[in-house]
């Protein structure tokens, strides 16, 4: 096979980063539905049969980011056991936590869909990725729980606690982030108290 269909073409490359970097900008202008190709084409400097080269649609655009955001979130969820086989979740150190990173990196995508009408799409999208990731990496001691339920809710707080941090306007550093996620994992259940 030749080497020209190993390595994709930098033009390529940097044409498709700047395609999904106008959806991105456009998402923080109009709802995903109301955003043409013409738009998108006109903010990213390249004609319609560019686009079309590359992308069938906006949704296959959409769904190529999506994707490659999903891959580096699941590796940076994986981060602080990568390299033990086991690990008690009482042994993370908020220094090896990298899920914030992750999102603070990507903080134009995560902006844009939040801010966005495809946020209950993408909502749905991540606590799925993070349910898939709790049944299928963490195991409970206790038979009483079950593992479906719990990778619900583990899922969905996490996930909620990502977006609201987006939605806020990543008042908090990452690494603060960390931090109260491993706190929040750790706490006893004496050290929660109801009033009323």
């Amino acid at each position: 096979m030749s080497e020209k269909y190993l390595y994709p073409d930098n033009r390529v490359i940097k044409t498709k980063e700047r395609v999904k970097k106008s959806l991105l900008t456009l998402l923080n202008q109009k709802n995903f539905n109301d955003i043409t190709i013409m738009d998108i084409v006109k903010l990213a400097k390249i004609n319609r049969g560019t686009f079309y080269n590359h992308y069938k649609n906006k949704e296959q655009l959409l769904n190529e980011i999506v994707d490659e955001i999903m891959a580096d979130l699941i590796h940076s969820y994986r981060s602080p056991y990568q390299s033990n086989k086991k690990l008690k979740i009482s042994d993370i150190s908020p220094s090896t936590v990298k899920l914030f990173d992750h999102v603070y990196k990507n903080y134009t995508f995560y902006s844009s869909i939040v801010n966005s009408d495809m946020l209950p799409t993408f909502q749905h999208r991540l606590c799925l990725e993070l349910c898939r990731l709790a049944l299928y990496d963490v195991r409970i001691s206790n038979p009483k729980i079950n593992s479906n339920l719990y990778a619900s809710y583990t899922a969905f707080a996490t996930g909620g606690m990502l977006i609201e941090w987006v939605r806020g306007g990543f008042k908090y550093s990452p690494d603060y982030m960390a931090k109260q996620l491993v706190e929040i994992l750790n706490i006893s259940p004496n050290q929660i108290m109801v009033e009323r």
